[in-house]
């Protein structure tokens, strides 16, 4: 099972007490080490996905009976079952931890100390801008490219275990941009006068970083002996989420509501 990094765990970042009126801002070099590092786990767990055949019936709602869960998928069943384990443990107690689905999650049964938010700019990470509602779409449409066709019974169980751990890597990895637009945003107030999608992207993006992520995705890649095509589609895709996230995050700090805010 992956563990999942909290942004105090990404960060990284020494805890020295700032001075009245100052704010902590963690490196954005220190914290594109950990989003290197997640990289390099997201295209391990593509070549462990790559051994299996697409098993389209585990992304069909009853394709595979579930007692008690009909009108379920296994994967959703799946990504369900890892999210109540982990928010049993307090993971989404964390004001920068996100659930893909958060369908009734249980109690947590730690006692976790109160969270303070990453964020002291006035619209706190833990805002709840929609990082999901494309990604079991696209992801579903993804490994059915890129692997083999077929149905193989005997591994659903291990294939949408796979799934539902790759799914929760991709959504975290893509809700770190909610950081990273936090920290540029303070590094350059200029953002917060941009009111168009555009201005606020060109502020934010950065294609040399794009393209030596991409390159390092792909030498990762052959490294595993995995299909670079599979892993540089799934960081195109991410990539572009990431950024479009940013821009929401832009526009709830300047008070205005994106589309993708949800309810």
């Amino acid at each position: 099972m992956t563990l999942y990094v909290s942004s105090k765990m990404l960060y990284n970042m020494p805890m020295s007490e700032p001075e009245q009126g100052e704010i902590n801002i963690p490196e954005l070099n220190d914290l594109r080490i950990k989003l290197d590092q997640m990289t390099g786990r997201i295209t391990s767990r593509l070549k462990d996905r790559s051994r299996f055949t697409f098993n389209g019936e585990i992304y069909v709602p009853d394709g595979v009976p579930i007692v008690g869960h009909e009108g379920t998928s296994l994967v959703e069943f799946a990504i369900d079952g890892l999210e109540s384990y982990h928010a049993s443990l307090g993971r989404y107690d964390d004001s920068d931890q996100y659930p893909v689905f958060g369908h009734n999650l249980p109690t947590p049964s730690v006692v976790s100390a109160p969270q303070e938010s990453v964020s002291d700019g006035g619209v706190i990470l833990s805002e709840n801008l929609n990082s999901s509602n494309d990604l079991i779409p696209f992801y579903t449409d993804l490994v059915k490219k890129h692997t083999e066709p077929g149905d193989d019974p005997k591994h659903y169980g291990e294939t949408a275990y796979v799934d539902a751990d790759l799914i929760q890597m991709i959504h975290e990895r893509i809700n770190v941009g909610r950081h990273v637009a936090d920290i540029k945003g303070r590094q350059d107030q200029t953002i917060f006068e941009c009111e168009s999608d555009e201005e606020i992207e060109s502020k934010l993006r950065d294609k040399v970083r794009e393209g030596l992520l991409l390159d390092k995705v792909s030498r990762i890649a052959e490294q595993y002996e995995l299909d670079p095509e599979f892993a540089l589609d799934a960081f195109r895709w991410i990539i572009e989420r990431t950024v479009q996230l940013e821009v929401d995050y832009i526009h709830v700090q300047n008070g205005h509501q994106p589309d993708n805010l949800t309810a």
